[in-house]
């Protein structure tokens, strides 16, 4: 649903909704004889708004179509591709969160990736690659230590697009 609201198709959620709760209305009525049934109980309502998350859930999947995105950090420069599926030499796929491709290259997954990347780990980096984990809690943006990571990581990207602050 996120994908919708934030892809210039959000006025889709109102109307998903509004045709859930108006079909869960129109078929408690014909169902059980009742022009008052889908009011009076408490259950036609929740049910009809969870249809319509679920319709939401996936049209934005459909819409999104599982295509990456390449997102440029305003401040850093930095390019990241969200989310990123590397396919190793010998065929398996290693999905991760986001690749950060002039640093490192780096992948970043959260820690429910963590035993793939470490049963991986060695390929991943003969294929070039370096990888972090993060435990998915949010912690506040601080620009220096933002900076500090990235330079750990390294440069890997053309010189003519290395940022001033980069090491």
């Amino acid at each position: 649903m996120v994908h919708l609201v934030f892809s210039g198709r959000g006025f889709l959620v109102p109307v998903v909704t509004f045709a859930s709760c108006l079909g869960m209305e129109l078929t408690t009525r014909a169902v059980f004889q009742d022009d008052s049934y889908y009011q009076e109980r408490c259950w036609p309502i929740p049910l009809a708004l969870a249809i319509a998350g679920v319709v939401c859930v996936v049209v934005g999947q459909v819409f999104s179509g599982g295509e990456p995105r390449t997102l440029v950090d305003v401040e850093t420069r930095e390019q990241i591709v969200v989310p990123y599926v590397l396919t190793l030499k010998h065929g398996e796929q290693v999905q991760a969160d986001l690749l950060v491709k002039d640093f490192g290259p780096m992948l970043v997954a959260t820690e429910a990736a963590a035993e793939t990347f470490r049963r991986l780990g060695d390929q991943i980096a003969t294929e070039g690659y370096g990888y972090s984990m993060f435990c998915g809690e949010e912690l506040p943006y601080d620009r220096e230590h933002f900076i500090e990571i990235l330079n750990d990581w390294g440069w890997t990207g053309p010189e003519n697009r290395r940022p001033a602050w980069s090491k």
